[in-house]
């Protein structure tokens, strides 16, 4: 068993939204705790385009710093000649763990553009620390090991973007599994994240994992839109 896992991370005031293809599922997050955390390589390559993010698991910023150019001439194709000066850094970060979501949306979603694009069936999650609190404790009931337990992550949309400074360690780690690009900004997404932190030669790979928190989900309803 694993104990020394909480949930930590940010977590918004105000209540989260999930959207479900089938009622069938809606209810059994609710009435049972069942549901899935999906792994984020595989929306790399999920058949719903709108849904695929070909660069989901990758983070990418641009810093300022001392970058090196090179010069050619179209006339002189053997001239060659670099020089150095200020500019921008790409800076690219990716973890080889296995990481798993749960995605929700914040308050500022447009919940008919919700329920368009991830299914009619939406739960409103009035608790979405507890909510955290209780997935990290069916972790530690698991055969495998987690990074903390259950990290709520905002979503930032801003991959490939300029910042103003350099990042540490582990805000770079913290953008693999947080960072979007703009043309995703509308789903305002708020992430429960698992990071599995299993050496290679034991893990087994999951596309999803099945959650049950042992009973009813107390603080979430579905909601008419």
């Amino acid at each position: 068993m694993q104990i020394n896992l909480e949930a930590h991370g940010e977590f918004p005031d105000g209540p989260l939204f999930k959207a479900f293809s089938k009622m069938e599922y809606a209810e059994a997050f609710i009435k049972e705790g069942c549901f899935r955390m999906g792994s984020l390589n595989n929306y790399r390559s999920i058949e719903d385009g709108e849904r695929r993010d070909a660069f989901e698991g990758h983070g990418h910023i641009r810093v300022p710093g001392q970058v090196v150019r090179a010069h050619f001439k179209v006339d002189d194709p053997d001239y060659f000649d670099t020089t150095e000066g200020p500019g921008h850094r790409d800076v690219h970060t990716e973890i080889g763990n296995p990481i798993y979501i749960f995605s929700t949306s914040l308050p500022q979603v447009d919940l008919r553009y919700l329920k368009s694009k991830f299914g009619q069936f939406i739960v409103q999650i009035d608790a979405p620390k507890q909510l955290a609190i209780d997935i990290t404790e069916h972790l530690k009931r698991r055969p495998e090991k987690y990074a903390g337990g259950i990290e709520g992550s905002f979503v930032s949309y801003n991959r490939g973007e300029v910042v103003d400074r350099e990042l540490d360690s582990v805000e770079r780690t913290y953008l693999s599994y947080s960072q979007k690009s703009i043309d995703f900004s509308d789903e305002h997404e708020f992430r429960f994240v698992a990071i599995n932190m299993d050496r290679p030669s034991e893990r087994e790979i999951h596309d999803y994992l099945e959650i049950d928190l042992g009973g009813p989900v107390p603080y979430a309803r579905i909601i008419e839109v």
